[in-house]
C-alpha cells in the first residue's frame, strides 16, 4: 500500500482537521497532507505560481494551444480538492471560496498559527515559566520543552539552541538541584555543552533517578513484609498470628 492509501484514508476520516485544532495539531496535519500532495505529484503548486499569469514586465503574448499552465491548473484543482476533503465541514464552509491551493493553505495557516504580538507573548511566557512537575518523567518534560520551542518558531520567533538549553535547565524542579550543579561543573571543565549534549546528560540522570526510586521502593516493601508474624499460632494452629494475639484465646 502507498502513502496515499495509508495516510489519506485517515486524513479524510478519523484525522480530519477540525476547527478547534491546536497549532501543534494543525502543524502535524499540514505535514501529513503535504506528504500526500508530494505522493500525488501536485505539491509544487503551493510554491510555484500559475505559468499563465504574466510576471511583472513579463511576456504577455498568446501561448500555444498546449501550454504548461493547463497542467498547473489541473494539478492545482486536484491539490485543492485533496486539502478540502481532509478538513471538517466548518472549515470547508469557511475556505471553500479560496481559488487556489496556495490561498487555501495560507488561509488555514493564518487561522491556526497566529503571529500576533499577544499570541507570541503568551507562548513566550509559558515557555520561560514552565516547570517540570516532580512526578513527570524527564523524557516527557524534554519533549514538551522542545515542542514549546517549536510553537514559538511557528509563530515567527526563533529560539536558539543556547537559549533552549538555559530554559530547560531553569525548568527543572528543586529535586534536580544536585544534577543541575553537576552539569554546570562538568561544562566548566569540558567546555560548553550543546542542547542535545545537555539532553543526553539529563536523560542519563533521569534513568538513574528512576532506578534508585524503584530500588528504594522494593526495599521498603521487603522491610514491611518482615514485620508480620510468620508461622502458625500455637493455640489454634492457624497462620498469620501468634498465640498472644489469637482471637480464640480465653
Amino acid at each position: 500500500m502507498s502513502i496515499f492509501d495509508n495516510v489519506y484514508a485517515e486524513l479524510i476520516s478519523t484525522e480530519k482537521l477540525t476547527s478547534n485544532a491546536s497549532p501543534r495539531k494543525f502543524q502535524c496535519w499540514k505535514m501529513r497532507i503535504k506528504c500526500i500532495l508530494v505522493d500525488r505529484g501536485v505539491a509544487y503548486v503551493l510554491e510555484d505560481p500559475n505559468p499563465s499569469e504574466p510576471s511583472d514586465g513579463g511576456d504577455s503574448s498568446p501561448k500555444s494551444s498546449s501550454t504548461p499552465d493547463e497542467k498547473w491548473v489541473s494539478d492545482d484543482c486536484m491539490c485543492r480538492c485533496l486539502i478540502l476533503a481532509a478538513v471538517d465541514t466548518t472549515l470547508h464552509h469557511i475556505f471553500n471560496n479560496r481559488k487556489t491551493s496556495k490561498a487555501l493553505m495560507d488561509g488555514l495557516t493564518k487561522m491556526f498559527v497566529p503571529k500576533s504580538l499577544g499570541y507570541r507573548l503568551g507562548l513566550y511566557r509559558r515557555y520561560i515559566e514552565y516547570k517540570m512537575a516532580e512526578e513527570t518523567s524527564i523524557h516527557d518534560h524534554i519533549i514538551e520543552m522542545i515542542a514549546m520551542a517549536c510553537d514559538l518558531k511557528l509563530a515567527g520567533m526563533e529560539v536558539s539552541e543556547e537559549f533552549q538549553a538555559v530554559a530547560l535547565m531553569n525548568s527543572l524542579p528543586e529535586s534536580w538541584a544536585n544534577t543541575t550543579e553537576m552539569i554546570v561543573m562538568m561544562e566548566s571543565v569540558k567546555g560548553e555543552l550543546g542542547l542535545y549534549d545537555l539532553i543526553g546528560q539529563l536523560r542519563v540522570h533521569g534513568d538513574l533517578k528512576e532506578m534508585r526510586s524503584l530500588e528504594e521502593g522494593t526495599k521498603k516493601q521487603g522491610a514491611g513484609g518482615n514485620k508480620g508474624f510468620r508461622g502458625n499460632c500455637y493455640a489454634c494452629g492457624r497462620p498469620g498470628h501468634c498465640q498472644a494475639d489469637c482471637p480464640d484465646k480465653d
